[in-house]
């Protein structure tokens, strides 16, 4: 088809100017508007199309900031930063555009932190207090994020956290720039906690007698696998439950127990160990001297022969009644020096005997009645 000696094709290619504006009857060559990007070295490949301000067709081709042919997405961790360009000449229709349109992306890629830290402290029993220093490398951070794998987190750059719980947790820093280009460093199980055994132990009897003075420990520790029996005086013993050997003499002796678990952590437990003397003086609180021949006397039994031996008795005044240094002497009654009864009433006494060279005393109060 001709138009005034023109094709259709010819004519529809004309330019042509009505009341001041230019209008191309061929479809859009729009290449889009220009525009900068700022792009993390540590991102993905970014599509610059996707980029572009404006309303841009596809198909267009790229050029790098050599000028060399460029095949999109751009990657930042290899390809060089700088203005690359987009050109369209064609047409959504596949037509030649009269002119070939140009937008330019403006790409800038920024050097991320590398991002480091360390640990005052990793592995403690019990618990563990850990002082964080942020060790980031140049270019300069503005941020810090901490998770410290028990729930707890910090935005403080040098932190100080506390573990309670026993297990082993993974550390992770995050921090990133003014930009907003992040890092992150991870440790795997990089904190510790150890858990701590508990020391405990019981007497089968206590307190134990000087006539055997034999003590059977029963051990209570939960999570130990070693033990150490402390016993100032008698000796230290390695046994899960020692049965040990005093002295026969009345002491206190202050015993502790040492354990350690499997993995190093140690805890002890102390608690007296009591001696007694197994003597036994039996001593009556009243005696009736009224010639009935029942309770006639005030006397002590003594459940060893003493090598030496005491009885004084007094009166509520003090005054002493009666004294004797015979075991099998007691008193019945008789004031000191007379023949006569003395008063009804309260009477103290104070025994004193020798066993093995110590002296065992006694004192107290009884009644007389008649």
């Amino acid at each position: 088809m001709y138009i005034c000696g023109m094709n259709a094709r010819l004519f529809s290619t004309l330019l042509f100017t009505f009341l001041g504006f230019s209008i191309s009857l061929h479809a859009q060559c729009d290449a889009g508007d220009d525009t900068d990007v700022t792009l993390c070295e540590n991102e993905g490949p970014v599509d610059l199309f996707e980029r572009l301000d404006g309303a841009p067709i596809t198909g267009g081709s790229w050029l790098d900031p050599a000028d060399v042919p460029f095949t999109n997405p751009f990657d930042p961790a290899s390809d060089a930063p700088g203005v690359y360009k987009y050109i369209v000449d064609n047409d959504l229709n596949g037509n030649p555009c009269p002119v070939e349109d140009t937008a330019f992306v403006d790409v800038t890629v920024v050097l991320v932190p590398v991002a480091t830290f360390d640990m005052d402290n990793n592995e403690a029993c019990g618990q563990l207090n850990v002082q964080f220093s942020n060790t980031t490398i140049a270019p300069g951070f503005t941020t810090c994020f901490w998770e410290f794998g028990d729930g707890g987190t910090s935005t403080v750059c040098n932190p100080l956290h506390n573990y309670t719980e026993p297990g082993c947790y993974d550390i992770v820093f995050a921090t990133s720039n003014g930009v907003g280009c992040e890092a992150r460093d991870t440790l795997f199980a990089a904190a510790c906690v150890n858990e701590v055994p508990i020391a405990d132990f019981e007497l089968k009897e206590n307190p134990i007698l000087t006539t055997s003075a034999v003590a059977e420990f029963i051990n209570n520790s939960v999570n130990a696998v070693t033990y150490e029996w402390i016993i100032p005086d008698v000796g230290n013993f390695n046994e899960e439950e020692p049965v040990v050997q005093f002295p026969a003499k009345e002491d206190t002796y202050f015993v502790c127990l040492e354990v350690m678990a499997a993995n190093g952590c140690e805890d002890s437990y102390c608690s007296n160990v009591l001696v007694r003397d197994d003597v036994i003086i039996y001593v009556p609180t009243a005696f009736t001297p009224n010639q009935d021949n029942v309770n006639e006397t005030f006397k002590p039994f003594l459940t060893f022969v003493p090598e030496r031996y005491e009885l004084l008795i007094y009166d509520r005044w003090g005054g002493e009644v009666f004294r004797s240094e015979i075991p099998s002497l007691g008193w019945n009654g008789t004031a000191t020096g007379s023949q006569y009864l003395a008063p009804d009433g309260y009477y103290s006494y104070k025994i004193k005997a020798v066993k093995n060279a110590e002296v065992i005393e006694r004192v107290g109060r009884f009644v007389m009645l008649r």
